[in-house]
Parts: C-alpha cells; structure tokens; sequence
C-alpha cells in the first residue's frame, strides 16, 4: 500500500536547520569552550538557535547587531564608555564589558593611498569640495538628507558623493534636493568598483565624510573612512547604534568633529566646507594619529578583548554570576 508523503520543503528545511543547530551547539560543549562569542545577532543568518542551547558557560555578543539581543542565554555585550555610558546601561538585558578605549576592532590593511586615483574617474569635479557618505540609502533619513541639503546650500563649492543605489532611490534622493532647492547635479553616485581595497584608495579623494546621524550612523563605514585618511564629521545620539561613530572619532584623536547636535553639525560642516585648510589640516592631523590614537593600535584592542573575556571568566568561576566588566588602561 502506498502511503503519501505529507511533510513539505519548508518543514524539511526546517527540521534539517534544527538538527544542524543541535548539532552545533553540541559540538561546542564537548569541546569545552569557556567563553562563546556570537557575531550576528538578530542579523541575517545568526545562530542564535545555537546559543540558546548554553553550550558554552559564558556567552558573549560582540560587533554584529548595534544594541541588546534581549536574550536571557547572552550574558554580556562589548562596549565602551562613550558608545554605552551609564546612563544607557539600563536598555541592556546582558552585563556590559567595557573595554577602556573604543570598543571596536577594525582592519585597515585595505586601506591605500588615493595618489593613483583621479577624481575625474569617479566624476567628481577637481575644484569641489566633496563630501561624501557611503552608507546604505537605507540609513539616509529624510531629516538627515535635508541637513545635507542645508550644508550644501550654504557650500557653494560642496558636492555630496554617495554610494550608487536603485535607480528609483536615486531619482528620489534627487527630485528630494531639487525639493530643497540644490541642483541634483550636486549629488554624485559612485559607479561600482572590483573590491574593497578599490574602494578604500577612491574614498580618499574626498574632502570630509558626513555621518548619517539621529536613529543609526557610520559603523563599518566609519571606521572605512578613518583608515582612508577621510575626517568624518557625526554626533552624539542617545542610542549605542547612534553613538558607536563619535567612540571611533574620540579613539582617532578627532573628538572636535563629534557635534552636540543637529545644529552643531551643520555648523561645523559648513565652515570646514567653506575653509578647506582647516579640513585639510584635519585630514593631516588623522594620518599623523595613525602612529599614536588607540582606534589604529588594534593589537592593543585586541589585549584589551582578551583581558575581558578572562574577567569573564573569573566571574564565571567565582560566583557563577555574570557581572559589569571594566577592563582597565
């Protein structure tokens, strides 16, 4: 007699996904890892699965999701002072490690000169001065795009160089400045290039990067901009996710271009765009912090993460209780 299969595609997915998870999670315990630490989060293709089954006695979240997992099995959550200061504590179901200079360990060996990149290849006028951000359109707000606007409108010289997007983004970030009184002609969307280190040698034809600021601002490309040797101007926000670029600015000994607010920031912009020695006097000063600022010492980032993770750990085997890390200078 026949029977007929009744399962579907997803539920066999499923129950595949399931097993891998398990699979995972036993595998770290029988290797006996200490400290587990997860990069995603609640991003795309996490494996959260795998830490909610406690394979491993001390879990960490680290890097990947810009604020608390609000997960019971994640005991701590890396941090610093300026990203996460006390006040902010509270928002956070895991203890906060906190290492004593920025937080974030960041790789710039991609990072080349510009010297063998014209602006004319990348369609930027030679005499402007460009401002640019690289962010996924996605974090460009309308309140955050018309402060780009009002800072354009009073640069004469300014252009704004973005990263290339759908064409319907497009059309509506231009029709949007048109809106706002500045030539779309101004905004100038880059063409796509081989790879990363491409990337990071035509970044540095710009003159200033402006952050996205309010709900989320520049991580990864934050910290893209300041290997580049490319000044980048934010401010304080009241979240982690919006507070993460003016830790790598303070780390990068470029605290003056971290703004108090909305109006700060386009006040900065605009003389800095107006007085291009200043700027350039701030693109100096960033390669000459290259030798000495905390945010370009990633060995000593590193220390600093290891010295965490043992805290951790003594804590763990002390009291079984996961406590507020404050790894010292």
């Amino acid at each position: 007699m026949l029977r007929k299969n009744t399962t579907s595609m997803d539920e066999t997915v499923s129950e595949a996904s399931f097993t891998k998870v398990a699979m995972t999670a036993n595998e770290i315990a029988a290797a006996g890892i200490h400290v587990l630490v997860d990069l995603a989060g609640h991003t795309t293709g996490n494996r959260l699965g795998v830490l909610a089954r406690r394979p491993a006695p001390v879990q960490v979240h680290y890097l990947g999701y810009p604020g608390t997992t609000g997960a019971a099995y994640i005991d701590y959550f890396i941090t610093d002072h300026l990203a996460t200061p006390p006040q902010l504590a509270s928002e956070f179901t895991e203890q906060l490690a906190y290492l004593p200079r920025c937080f974030m360990v960041s790789n710039g060996l991609d990072a080349v000169s510009a010297g063998n990149v014209a602006r004319a290849e990348q369609g930027l006028p030679q005499d402007a001065f460009v401002f640019c951000n690289f962010a996924n359109s996605s974090r460009i707000t309308r309140k955050v795009f018309r402060l780009w606007m009002e800072i354009l409108q009073a640069v004469p010289s300014g252009v704004l160089w973005l990263r290339q997007s759908h064409a319907l983004t497009v059309g509506n970030l231009q029709s949007e400045a048109r809106l706002c009184g500045v030539d779309a002609e101004r905004l100038i969307f880059s063409h796509r290039v081989a790879d990363k280190s491409a990337h990071l040698a035509r970044v540095g034809l710009a003159d200033m990067a402006l952050d996205t600021i309010g709900w989320y601002n520049g991580h990864s490309n934050t910290s893209d901009m300041l290997w580049a040797g490319v000044p980048v101007l934010t401010a304080w926000g009241e979240t982690f996710a919006s507070r993460v670029a003016a830790s790598l600015l303070h780390a990068a000994g470029l605290p003056e271009l971290v703004a108090s607010d909305a109006q700060d920031y386009v006040k900065i912009a605009v003389r800095l765009g107006n007085h291009q020695a200043e700027c350039a006097a701030l693109k100096r000063k960033l390669a000459d912090n290259k030798d000495s600022a905390p945010f370009f010492d990633q060995r000593r980032t590193v220390a600093d993460l290891e010295a965490a993770y043992l805290e951790m750990w003594q804590a763990h085997r002390s009291a079984n209780v996961p406590r507020t890390i404050r790894v010292p200078e």
